[in-house]
């Protein structure tokens, strides 16, 4: 495995979420978001929450900057000999947002603000284990409530239920579900999500 070191990224401010995977391995793609910090590592391809992912090796153990992040001595972001691919976002207003939320366990459920009319969504419950990472979107649900999802962790086809219904308002995203992938009781979330028009200001649908 390789040292700690820092690679450039070329955005323009600090990464929010950052995801990386090993080419030419079958290797699970590891995931780091700001509200869990450098020391916890999320597995794309798993189910688990972020009390079974602590690892300081992963992300070096240290915040990325304007200019740099950081991965540490460990397979699945720095090992010697293999070459490997990042994905790195950041909120952008009218754009994109890396956010994180509580749920409620309520039909009338948690809204979180986004800035925009949402277009793609990506959800993980971090503070349980078995909870998928859910996606849902706006061209396949081309109405409210949308309840087509698919997991990033899993092979299956598409759910349809109404137990993830969700409504995409002008500025953000109102779950009304009672899944436990998107609004348990007290859960914790965390979000990545595109605009439908990368405008500052949108309409509701």
């Amino acid at each position: 495995e390789g040292d700690d070191e820092s690679i450039g990224h070329g955005l323009s401010k600090p990464p929010e979420m950052m995801i990386s995977k090993v080419r030419g391995e079958h290797w699970t793609w590891a995931v780091y978001h700001k509200f869990l910090g450098t020391d916890v590592q999320l597995l794309l391809s798993e189910t688990t929450g972020h009390e079974n992912s602590t690892n300081t090796d992963v992300w070096a153990d240290t915040a990325p900057t304007s200019s740099v992040f950081y991965v540490g001595n460990y397979l699945y972001t720095n090992s010697d000999s293999r070459e490997y691919i990042g994905y790195l976002f950041h909120s952008v207003d009218g754009f994109s947002k890396v956010t994180s939320y509580i749920g409620n366990g309520s039909a009338d459920g948690t809204y979180v603000h986004l800035g925009f009319r949402a277009m793609w969504i990506m959800v993980k419950r971090t503070d349980a284990n078995g909870n998928s990472w859910a996606i849902l979107d706006t061209k396949r649900n081309t109405l409210n409530p949308m309840s087509r999802d698919i997991a990033a962790d899993s092979t299956a086809a598409e759910y349809n239920r109404t137990t993830i219904h969700t409504d995409v308002t002008a500025n953000g995203i109102k779950f009304r579900g009672t899944n436990g992938w998107t609004n348990a009781s007290g859960g914790e979330y965390i979000m990545l999500a595109f605009a439908e028009t990368p405008f500052k200001f949108a309409n509701s649908r």
